[in-house]
């Protein structure tokens, strides 16, 4: 019955198009390329299921033939599933350090060496396959009582059971990703994923199911289409959620760009009449005979337009931090490496820093130099903060995850931060310093800001302040 075959392998072209789709329209994705690949092999998957009916149109030899070349996208997708699972996985998710059994036998199985084991065994199986060890022979089998026939392939143990081991590990995988998505830190990354992974395991149930021979091979057809629909759908509903959470910070850029702008003129406006009062007052000072009266007050007219051009100059370089380009990056790295940049300065103060990390693999996109200088600023700032009589000189550094965002907080044992300047610390050129200029804090906050994130003090009081650090964990290439 070759109406049969037709109609599965027209089928299998509809994810095959909707592959070519995806690899076109989400080319910036990194999950585009292998989800484009294993739609198109579920399309090879049904031509190969597709020419066992057609018995009327071509020599048994053919047949034979054609389903031992295309049997090869059942041995890749099993990989190839695989591969996904750990690249989802391994790039971004976070886990606690203490793990249990459970999370470290998916760390075991969800990795680079279990996907290469896999690849290598899915292209012996596939030589097998055409070897005296692999599908030897076909022969007619009737579709239950249906009267309707097709080939049934007869396969050599050692090649079945190879294929059976290949679908076990990927079982195995399918498994430990179920229980691992939680870990994903990406939200709508995980909401992909744990479509993909119900519908994968589907899916390759009903390959099993067609090792049935009355079942006529079919029962994967029925859930190809369940597979194609609920991936298709889940993917597109992952790149609209990343397309607009990243058209919110293009939003968020331009209007930091508008504030610079504008920030740069004002700077401009103010420089040429800053000019103007500096050379007058020099040349006032140098043409004209002065009392003591006279040459005091020039004087504070000096100081005050020093410091008015070093406001400007201070201000100019706050204002002119380039946007960047975010990466992703380990965030406990981030840290570590700003508490040793800040080693000296704990030192004098003799302070010591806490880094209580619960997780690994903290994984988020950022730019790894200013959200270090962050961390650096918030550390001097704390390490300065605490009273020379002060016994717990500490700051403590732990990180929690809350919805879409990583939340490290920074607490001290400093002298703390009165109620109503919390927000104002912030603001260029506030500062309690002797020799600060005070941009500190507010470049700090620009920064996070920049990142979509924020920089916020969360409590504070005599005996110290809790700063947060929110950064968010998506990331906008999946």
């Amino acid at each position: 019955m070759y109406v049969i075959g037709i109609l599965v392998i027209l089928i299998g072209v509809i994810p095959a198009v909707l592959g070519l789709y995806f690899k076109k329209i989400f080319k910036e994705t990194r999950l585009a390329t292998p989800l484009s690949l294993f739609m198109i092999l579920i399309f090879v998957w049904q031509v190969d299921i597709g020419v066992l009916y057609f018995y009327e149109f071509l020599p048994e030899g053919v047949i034979l033939f054609l389903f031992k070349l295309f049997r090869g996208a059942i041995f890749t997708v099993l990989p190839l599933t695989i591969y996904i699972s750990y690249s989802s996985y391994s790039r971004n998710t976070y886990i606690n350090k203490e793990k249990t059994i459970m999370e470290k036998v998916a760390k075991v199985v969800i990795s680079k060496p279990v996907f290469i084991f896999s690849l290598i065994l899915s292209i012996i199986a596939y030589f097998i396959n055409w070897s005296v060890y692999g599908v030897t022979d076909i022969y007619m089998k009737q579709l239950f009582n249906t009267g309707i026939n097709y080939y049934y392939p007869l396969s050599g143990m050692i090649g079945k059971n190879i294929l059976i081991s290949l679908i076990i590990i990927t079982f195995l995988v399918l498994f430990c990703s179920c229980f691992s998505i939680r870990y994903i830190s990406n939200k709508p990354l995980r909401q992909f994923m744990k479509t993909f992974v119900v519908f994968s395991f589907l899916l390759i149930m009903g390959g099993v199911l067609n090792l049935v021979p009355n079942l006529g091979s079919l029962v994967s057809t029925i859930f190809v289409i369940a597979f194609t629909a609920a991936v298709m759908i889940a993917f597109v509903r992952m790149y609209i959620s990343q397309l607009n959470d990243y058209t919110k910070l293009l939003q968020r850029e331009k209007k930091l760009d508008y504030l610079g702008g504008l920030s740069a003129s004002l700077i401009h406006e103010i420089r040429n009449p800053l000019h103007l009062i500096k050379n007058y007052s020099y040349i006032i000072k140098e043409t004209q005979d002065l009392n003591e009266k006279g040459k005091k007050m020039f004087s504070y007219i000096d100081k005050s337009t020093d410091h008015l051009g070093t406001i400007v100059e201070s201000f100019t370089n706050y204002m002119e931090t380039e946007l960047f380009e975010m990466k992703i990056e380990d965030l406990n790295e981030v840290i570590e490496h700003a508490i040793e940049l800040t080693r000296g300065n704990l030192n004098e103060y003799h302070t010591k820093v806490n880094f209580n990390s619960r997780y690994e693999n903290i994984k988020v996109p950022l730019h790894k130099g200013y959200i270090t200088q962050v961390f650096v600023n918030l550390i001097k700032n704390s390490a300065e903060s605490i009273p020379e009589e002060r016994t717990e000189r500490t700051i403590t550094i732990d990180i929690e995850f809350v919805d879409d965002y990583i939340e490290v907080n920074l607490r001290d044992t400093g002298k703390g931060i009165p109620s109503e300047n919390w927000n104002k610390i912030f603001d260029p050129f506030i500062s309690n310093k002797k020799r600060g200029m005070g941009l500190g804090l507010s470049l700090s906050k620009k920064i996070m800001l920049e990142h979509q994130g924020d920089l916020i003090v969360e409590d504070s009081n005599s005996y110290g302040t809790q700063f947060r650090i929110r950064i968010p964990k998506n990331s906008f290439n999946y």
